[in-house]
């Protein structure tokens, strides 16, 4: 087993980040997790840090369906101003 240290922030980042994950419904219980994770990697052997890694990309359906909503939002927001300026500027014509 090798040995790989985390990365780690400071309670600068680590809190406000969490209790805006929290608060958005985005995690529960952030901090087990986290540490649930950290206990994985530090103690599991490869296949099971393997079994971990693909469980997380499987569960990444989550952000993709907020990353969807807000390219959809865009989107939606670039059609009404391009329709506003074209309305605008029918108003402003001969």
């Amino acid at each position: 087993m090798t040995s790989t240290s985390t990365p780690h922030v400071g309670p600068d980042v680590y809190e406000p980040v969490v209790s805006i994950l929290e608060s958005l419904g985005l995690a529960g219980r952030l901090e087990l997790k986290i540490a649930t994770k950290n206990n994985v990697y530090l103690l599991g052997d490869e296949s099971l840090v393997a079994a971990n890694r693909i469980c997380a990309l499987l569960s990444s359906y989550k952000v993709l369906l907020i990353a969807l909503f807000l390219l959809l939002l865009l989107f939606a927001l670039f059609a009404i101003s391009r329709l506003l300026i074209a309305l605008s500027c029918r108003k402003s014509g001969p």
